[in-house]
């Protein structure tokens, strides 16, 4: 886990996808968790790196989760302006 502010973080889940499932998965869990335990929504955004699923979680905010394969990356990207990249 890394945190980016406040209320942001990366969670790499590499090394735990065979205990709790696929990324979309545990992305799901994580939002349910949440909701459940604070009654906030959260925006979730899974990709390949940090960058990616910043952008991500942004695409569909306030209570989102989208998914960005690397076999499908510009589909959602390539609309985009540059300006949607952090920093």
């Amino acid at each position: 886990m890394e945190g980016l502010s406040l209320d942001e973080e990366f969670l790499d889940v590499t090394a735990i996808v065979k205990l709790f499932g696929s990324p979309e998965i545990i992305a799901s869990n994580i939002k349910q968790r949440i909701l459940n335990e604070t009654k906030l929504t959260a925006s979730v955004g899974v990709a390949q790196n940090k960058l990616v699923a910043k952008i991500a979680s942004d695409l569909d905010k306030p209570d989102g989760r989208v998914v960005v394969l690397r076999d499908s990356l510009r589909k959602p990207l390539d609309p985009r302006p540059v300006q949607v990249i952090p920093g």
